[in-house]
């Protein structure tokens, strides 16, 4: 619609699942959602998007175990909700011909179980000289508990508060030419009521529990290049300090180096290693380091046809990343995708 255009979206999932493992279990859940934005060009180098976002989450567990529903069940719930929806803007505003743009952005959380939150955005980008790019932002972070975290077995806990949190970030960007391009990026965020499992005060089983306030600092570094019209490389590292000492699925150092070669004209071959060092999963576990090497092949066989193998962790690697579930060793997927 010329200066104009939106988007809306409907969904809705339904799953009525039956387990015999090695004893029977039925749940219910269905999730029903609505995501709605209209983008709209205000005046010269000046543009803004209101949306509006629904989501409801139900479900129940009426048999676990082969035991039915009983009140004080840990392994079975009784049918729960969760209405979450909010509406947003947006707005943008360049100045001396796009080297500067200010961007800003508000939302309102609400949920039928925790108080409206007032969620703000702030973020400008300058392009200073020749293949300079400067970016700073400040945001809120919100994050309602989840389902699994309110409901679902033994740490559930349903008195969870949510998460909050604000973060300030820097980058500094450079582009020397296609050999080489360059990010520099630093952060600070402080919160509070980070939801963790940790042993419960009074009994000592594991429970979901808001952790009280915490502050994550950093550094990532990244660069890509192009030395062929068929190849790329990527290449990154970043650091992480925390003031938490059981902060999971965040680990101290990681690195990651990509390569994309388009090795015949139907023929592409993409390989990655990422490396992990200093990961808490549990108490009684030393910190994890690992790498994981990984190749993906695809042959475009006919225009609207592709074959592809993906090989996953090639080095067989043990490690694990939530406690009590090692991940798997070398895997293998292949499959074919359609374009129309």
């Amino acid at each position: 619609y010329g200066r104009t255009n939106g988007t809306v979206r409907v969904y809705y999932s339904y799953g009525n699942h039956f387990i015999h493992d090695p004893e029977y279990f039925h749940s219910l859940d269905d999730r029903f959602g609505v995501l709605a934005y209209q983008n709209v060009d205000l005046w010269k180098g000046a543009s803004g998007t209101i949306g509006f976002d629904f989501n409801r989450y139900s479900g129940e567990i009426s048999v676990s175990g082969g035991a039915e529903h009983h009140e004080g069940s840990m392994a079975t719930i009784s049918r729960k909700s969760i209405t979450e929806y909010s509406p947003y803007l947006t707005l943008a505003q360049q100045f001396f011909g796009g080297r500067l743009t200010l961007n800003a952005g508000l939302r309102m959380a609400n949920s039928d179980m925790f108080a409206t939150q007032w969620i703000p955005q702030f973020g400008i980008i300058g392009h200073p000289g020749s293949g300079w790019t400067l970016k700073a932002s400040v945001a809120k972070g919100y994050r309602n508990p989840s389902f699994r975290e309110l409901y679902l077995y033994m740490p559930a806990n349903p008195d969870l508060e949510p998460e909050s949190m604000v973060n300030y970030e820097v980058t500094i960007g450079k582009s020397f030419s296609r050999w080489l391009s360059v990010d520099v990026t630093g952060y600070f965020s402080q919160g509070s009521n980070l939801i963790q499992t940790a042993p419960n005060p009074e009994t000592g089983q594991p429970l979901n529990q808001n952790t009280g306030s915490f502050i994550n600092k950093g550094v990532e570094v990244s660069a890509s290049s192009s030395p062929l019209d068929n190849l790329s490389l990527r290449a990154s590292y970043s650091y992480l300090h925390t003031t938490l000492t059981s902060l999971t699925g965040a680990p101290k150092h990681q690195y990651f180096l990509g390569v994309n070669w388009q090795a015949l004209p139907k023929f592409r071959v993409d390989a990655e290693l990422q490396g992990i060092s200093g990961l808490y999963v549990h108490e009684t576990m030393p910190h994890e380091s690992y790498a994981l090497l990984n190749l993906k092949l695809s042959y475009d066989i006919l225009r609207w046809m592709q074959l592809f193998v993906d090989l996953d962790n090639l080095t067989n690697t043990r490690y694990t990343i939530v406690y009590g579930y090692q991940m798997p060793g070398i895997t293998a997927m292949g499959g074919f995708r359609l374009h129309f």
